[in-house]
């Protein structure tokens, strides 16, 4: 069944793709019954994708990312790959280890940006450089000129 779940973590609205575990096989014991209910799903596997995609946006290794939220580099792999589930708890300090809050490890992959294939290079070496700036005086001080700036091209294109 494919629906869209609401993101429990900061009610959002951010959609994720539903999916019901997979279902017992006929006349498996209760353990295999659990271990199949443990099974990551597509959600699963969409939230590490999104794990793996902020984490290398923000120019960090598995090991540094892994060391900070206090767990092994395969554990962090098996995460990204969607091998296994992320607890609540888990995501929490992810999402606090890539300067993101929870709802946005929770939701939809970000849409595809205009010129994106042009400038991807440029644009991650940009958001490298963002979330290197620690000082949240200068990283509004720069959100505040690239919003200046997109806002006059877009003013001279209307002009054209």
């Amino acid at each position: 069944m494919t629906g869209t779940i609401e993101a429990a973590a900061g009610r959002s609205g951010a959609a994720l793709p539903e999916c019901d575990p997979a279902p017992a096989a006929a006349g498996a014991g209760a353990a295999n019954a659990a271990r199949q209910s443990r099974a990551p799903t597509a959600a699963d596997i969409a939230v590490g994708m999104r794990i793996r995609s902020l984490r290398r946006a923000a120019g960090r290794t598995q090991k540094q990312l892994a060391q900070h939220i206090g767990v092994t580099n395969a554990q962090l792999h098996r995460y990204e790959t969607g091998v296994s589930r992320v607890a609540a708890s888990r995501l929490v300090a992810i999402a606090r280890g890539l300067g993101v809050g929870v709802e946005v490890l929770l939701s939809d992959p970000s849409p595809v940006l205009p010129g994106e294939g042009q400038g991807a290079e440029e644009l991650a070496s940009l958001a490298r450089a963002f979330a290197a700036i620690s000082d949240p005086r200068h990283r509004t001080a720069l959100l505040s000129l690239a919003h200046t700036m997109a806002e006059a091209a877009a003013a001279g294109e209307a002009a054209e």
